[in-house]
């Protein structure tokens, strides 16, 4: 009998519906991998049903209950602490004025099908997709306000400290919020840019009114979509 392989590496169920949910990249010892979206997930049979489990998928539904969307701590951020109850924020440690490219997950998949179905490249190569523009906090912010009939929503700028034990109470672990933190620390410096300038080569056509219309409007009102 043909020994079976021994997998690149193992995470828990559990983590699939929270630290490692669809496309989150997960760590392995050797290699890295992309957890694929709902659409490529094959049936494994009989549901089952596991109280804590629901319970804990029910919180992390996109603005659950209505409350602000990145957990803060108490008082940890004077213009979050003066928010009413009820309010709905959308934040993180990046600048508000920081424009950056934002590209959907299907134009990155529709470039590498062309590629690999014309097979023009050899060995190794890097290709940057910069999406249709680049955007900033504040613009993301009011385009999905928009999206879902929201369009008081607003964009509170996080501390990095507070965007770490944010993370950390949604589950991620020590070392992965900090290197997140690091990632936007890096984007807010101007440490961590682009190689290729913007051309037509690296647009790619679907805008973010397009993804908050069609995938982020339709997850929070639970019709899930491709991203």
């Amino acid at each position: 009998m043909k020994p079976q392989a021994r997998p690149h590496g193992q995470i828990r169920q559990s983590q699939i519906v929270t630290t490692f949910g669809p496309g989150a990249m997960v760590d392995l010892p050797d290699h890295a991998a992309i957890i694929g979206g709902l659409e490529h997930w094959r049936s494994m049979g009989r549901q089952v049903h596991e109280e804590r489990l629901e319970a804990k998928v029910q919180t992390l539904r996109v603005f659950a209950d209505q409350r602000i969307l990145v957990a803060v701590a108490k008082g940890a951020s004077r213009q979050t602490a003066e928010m009413p109850a009820g309010a709905i924020v959308f934040g993180s440690a990046l600048r508000p004025d920081l424009k950056i490219p934002m590209i959907a997950t299907r134009d990155i998949g529709v470039y590498a099908a062309g590629r690999l179905l014309k097979l023009d490249f050899s060995g190794k190569s890097t290709r940057e997709l910069l999406g249709p523009r680049d955007v900033t906090r504040t613009e993301i912010t009011s385009i999905i306000g928009r999206a879902i009939g929201k369009p008081d929503l607003s964009y509170v700028q996080f501390t990095y400290a507070q965007m770490e034990q944010a993370l950390e109470q949604k589950g991620v672990t020590t070392k992965t919020a900090q290197m997140y933190v690091e990632m936007m620390r890096a984007f807010n410096e101007g440490v961590a840019v682009g190689e290729e300038p913007r051309s037509a080569a690296n647009t790619t056509p679907t805008t973010f009114e397009q993804f908050a219309q069609e995938v982020f409007a339709a997850a929070y009102r639970g019709r899930a979509a491709s991203a």
